[in-house]
């Protein structure tokens, strides 16, 4: 028996088969771009393109930051890219687990991004681990490293 259609979701939903292959590939093209697009944040209590903060970052990644028109300053380390700069976060936009607000705009002005373009979210919160870890054995500056907006990783405060 040669099957060319099948019934999904409901009995009188019927796909051809051709059909459901493209929505199956689609689904995981759709798929691996969400994996993709899945970023780590630190944000720093340092002006946005601090001299020192760029250059403690050159120094834990072993590389030096590419200013290229249009693009805050970046440094790629193999398929992971680093970026660094201001940004319009809100001071409202994510809470400590306690349940209060992290004044991003004012107290943490500066963002360091991190964002693996081969989906490898692992290996790129290690190289964000490498930055925090970087950042906090200077005792200088606050940090908070989140993941993708979501979930507090860690924070540091050189009173703590």
């Amino acid at each position: 028996m040669l099957v060319t259609s099948l019934r999904i979701g409901s009995p009188n939903t019927v796909m051809p088969l051709r059909c459901l292959r493209a929505y199956s590939l689609q689904h995981r093209l759709e798929a691996n771009r969400l994996a993709m697009s899945r970023q780590t944040f630190i944000f720093v209590s340092a002006p946005a393109l601090d001299a020192d903060l760029m250059h403690l970052v050159e120094q834990a990644l072993g590389g030096q930051f590419i200013r290229a028109e249009g693009s805050d300053p970046y440094i790629r380390v193999g398929t992971v890219a680093v970026y660094i700069g201001g940004h319009e976060f809100d001071d409202d936009d994510i809470a400590w687990p306690q349940g209060s607000d992290i004044p991003r705009q004012s107290q943490y002005p500066a963002m360091i991004e991190i964002r693996d373009t081969g989906g490898n979210l692992r290996h790129q919160q290690g190289i964000a681990s490498k930055i925090f870890a970087a950042l906090r054995s200077t005792g200088r500056y606050r940090a908070v490293f989140i993941d993708d907006m979501q979930k507090i990783l860690d924070s540091y405060s050189p009173a703590e």
